[in-house]
């Protein structure tokens, strides 16, 4: 049987408890993000998905600015932390943008 990820078996959003339910409400509340993998695969340790989603808000409440300019702190961000699969999404993103 396949799994969805491979390092961690994290519950699924609709038994998440604590902190944990109240991120992916945020999450659902805030944006109309439902099931989101990246915080999905976090909620293992509350903690880190709650810096996460914490991070990924500011940015989305921090004002207007171009989507490109965001994916390029991000790339950025994500070059400093060496997080190869953040790296190749915000890369990926960056050129969604077209610019």
């Amino acid at each position: 049987m396949t799994r969805a990820f491979r390092f961690t078996d994290p519950a699924p959003p609709s038994a998440a408890t604590g902190v944990t339910a109240d991120v992916y409400g945020q999450m659902a509340r805030d944006f109309g993000i439902e099931r989101a993998a990246t915080f999905v695969v976090l909620s293992d340790s509350p903690p880190l998905m709650t810096g996460a989603w914490a991070l990924l808000r500011e940015s989305l409440l921090a004002g207007r600015v171009s989507r490109t300019d965001k994916e390029v702190v991000a790339a950025g961000v994500s070059l400093a932390n060496r997080c190869p699969f953040c790296v190749d999404a915000h890369t990926v993103l960056l050129h969604a943008t077209g610019d």
